[in-house]
């Protein structure tokens, strides 16, 4: 199989989104990691005026918020971090294999792009199981 003109240039316009999506995914990856010590520290700083109005119950509650704030953060960032990654790669090597007319990087290349996916698939039925068992915590809560 070859890849027509027309496919070429629809595959670096391609490559061209998905650069930009991947470098919007990582600069938020490093955001995520920013407001999980930040954030954390924030709450930290807010514990003198707590101890003085709650006593030192509610210190020891907030240190341990911060500590889940933070750990909250650092997995956002990681779960973020792949998918942006893999995107990242699939962009490079769609533009390498483009340039050199390389098959072998052009398979690289979907190789990462189907990571991404599958990586993306996977948190969606995730994310649809959470959803279920969360319907049926609260229609179970309710009855």
């Amino acid at each position: 199989m070859e890849l027509t003109n027309e496919s070429k240039l629809l595959l670096g316009g391609i490559s061209k989104w998905t650069k930009f999506l991947a470098i919007v995914g990582l600069v938020f990856t490093g955001l995520f990691v920013l407001v999980a010590f930040f954030g954390s520290s924030i709450i930290t700083e807010m514990q003198s005026e707590i101890r003085h109005t709650y006593g030192a119950y509610a210190t020891r509650a907030t240190e341990s918020v911060a500590i889940m704030y933070t750990i909250a953060y650092l997995v956002i960032a990681v779960i973020n971090f792949f998918p942006a990654y893999f995107l990242y790669q699939f962009s490079a090597q769609a533009k390498k294999a483009l340039t050199a007319n390389d098959s072998i990087t052009l398979t690289n290349a979907f190789n990462y792009l189907k990571k991404h996916y599958t990586f993306v698939g996977i948190l969606v039925i995730i994310m649809l199981l959470l959803m279920i068992l969360s319907i049926l915590v609260v229609v179970t809560a309710a009855s």
